[in-house]
């Protein structure tokens, strides 16, 4: 763990000295992918700081080659105003602020005006802003490296700086570098063999783990090769009398055979090293006793994802392994057809739908996308059915079928509309209205693409009201 632990520890001495030092103006945090999600909560506990007297704002627009993605971070800014605004006025002493002006503009110039119009109105509790700019999606960087400079180096804009967070290679790390004193770079890296080394140890440590082992003997961890005589009137039960309590609970006693378990981690964990040390044939034939060992468990619905894993190996191939892997694709997709499970029956058609882009088939793999979409639609969670449509419409769109682009996208409004509320804004559906939005502005369809963008407001609206134990769900953009 010390290869997750040293470099958030880096980071809390970086953001410690960020914040006591007001003469730096931007923050560079370039991380590893596995560890942006715990760089963004330490540094939204910054905001609780001693020392930080600035209110702290996420915004975690991607940053694609689209204009409208800046008026994006615009409606996460205001989000994020009205949540600290909220708490402002529940403090003691308590302030009421008022909102910010109404601003305009395009692209960066939209924000920073209602970066401005947001530090004039906090002005009350805080003497400035920090703006946490970490795209979510980084598609163009080229363009967002531009844009962002044109942004950290307005010089109109008073009370705030920066924390900039992108995943390596992070494509703003030179320019902010050249900055020099003005600014503060680190590095929240996993050591290159890190993981590697990690499960490594693990599997040889579930390889010896004896019958009868603890549990956390079984999972890996360090411990004597013999296993330890049971407590005093705390022995497992009989094997016979376990499987008959998981049964009364609808549960496969499988999942309590202890070493159909083992075997499952130990060849499922050797199927992934064996990808990772380049060895694609040793990692297939290890998915397939996990597969097999799962089949002859009773165990059908990680039996079918076991097959669908082992396409995903399969393809590693390339072009030349394409028609094998689609085979295995197809028998995933019927297999989770006949049992039942929608969510593996979607991720197998958009899995077909990549073998299809990587054999330049591009119709079919709409096809199979639009075909992803239908079967996710049965599931309670519409996340992969909004996804599918998506992928589904700027297939089209790629093909230059703005017609049939359009109505996948339409498709994938209407699945958001009927998704759980806190799925609407956390899917992609927010991204295909933005996408259809901007096509819808092409053609002179103003007044659809407002209603759009109002609908998009309203997901987010919805998502960010109390949960019904009421609990408060925090609201995007707001720390």
């Amino acid at each position: 763990m010390e290869a997750y632990v040293s470099p958030l520890e880096k980071l809390s001495e970086s953001l410690r000295w960020f914040i006591a030092v007001p003469e730096l103006q931007v923050m560079h945090v370039s991380v590893s992918p596995e560890l942006r999600e715990p760089t963004l909560r330490q540094i939204a506990e910054a905001q609780g700081q001693k020392q930080n007297r600035s209110a702290i704002f996420f915004l975690l627009a991607p940053a694609g080659n689209d204009v409208n993605d800046w008026r994006e971070r615009v409606n996460e800014l205001s989000e994020g105003f009205a949540a600290y605004a909220g708490a402002a006025a529940q403090a003691t002493p308590p302030t009421v602020l008022r909102a910010p002006r109404q601003t305009d503009g395009i692209g960066v110039p939209a924000l920073i005006n209602a970066l401005q119009a947001t530090v004039d109105a906090i002005a009350p509790s805080a003497p400035g802003v920090i703006a946490v700019l970490a795209p979510q999606d980084l598609t163009d960087p080229a363009r967002w490296a531009t844009e962002l400079t044109q942004l950290l180096t307005n010089r109109t804009l008073r009370g705030v700086r920066y924390i900039v967070v992108e995943t390596t290679p992070a494509p703003s790390r030179a320019m902010i570098a050249q900055m020099g004193g003005f600014a503060e770079c680190v590095e929240v890296h996993v050591a290159p063999n890190a993981n590697k080394d990690l499960l490594t140890r693990l599997l040889a440590g579930m390889k010896t783990a004896p019958p009868g082992a603890d549990p956390l003997r079984v999972a890996g961890a360090a411990g004597p090769r013999e296993a330890p005589p049971p407590r005093k009137g705390r022995g497992a039960p009989a094997p016979e009398i376990a499987a008959e309590e998981l049964k009364k609970l609808g549960v496969n006693p499988a999942f309590g055979d202890p070493e159909v378990m083992k075997a499952l981690r130990i060849e499922t964990l050797s199927a992934s090293l064996a990808m990772d040390d380049g060895r694609p044939q040793e990692a297939i034939a290890h998915q397939i006793r996990a597969r097999d060992v799962a089949e002859q468990a009773g165990l059908k619905r990680e039996a079918t994802l076991f097959h669908l894993m082992l396409g995903g190996y399969v393809l590693q191939g390339g072009r030349e392994a394409a028609p094998q892997a689609m085979r295995i694709f197809e028998e995933s997709a019927e297999r989770s057809k006949a049992q039942g499970f929608a969510d593996l029956g979607a991720q197998s058609h958009m899995a077909r739908a990549s073998v299809f882009l990587l054999m330049q088939r591009p119709l079919d793999a709409a096809r199979a996308y639009g075909e992803g979409g239908t079967v996710g639609e049965l599931q309670p969670s519409k996340v992969l059915a909004i996804e599918c449509y998506r992928m589904m419409g700027k297939t089209f769109l790629d093909l230059g079928n703005q017609g049939q682009a359009v109505a996948a996208w339409q498709r994938a409004i209407a699945v958001v509309d009927s998704a759980p509320p806190l799925e609407r804004a956390s899917s992609s559906g927010p991204m295909v209205a933005s996408d259809l939005a901007a096509i819808y502005r092409q053609n002179g369809l103003n007044r659809e693409a407002d209603e759009l963008d109002a609908k998009v407001a309203s997901w987010k609206a919805a998502a960010s009201k109390p949960a019904v134990d009421g609990a408060a769900l925090p609201a995007p953009g707001a720390v």
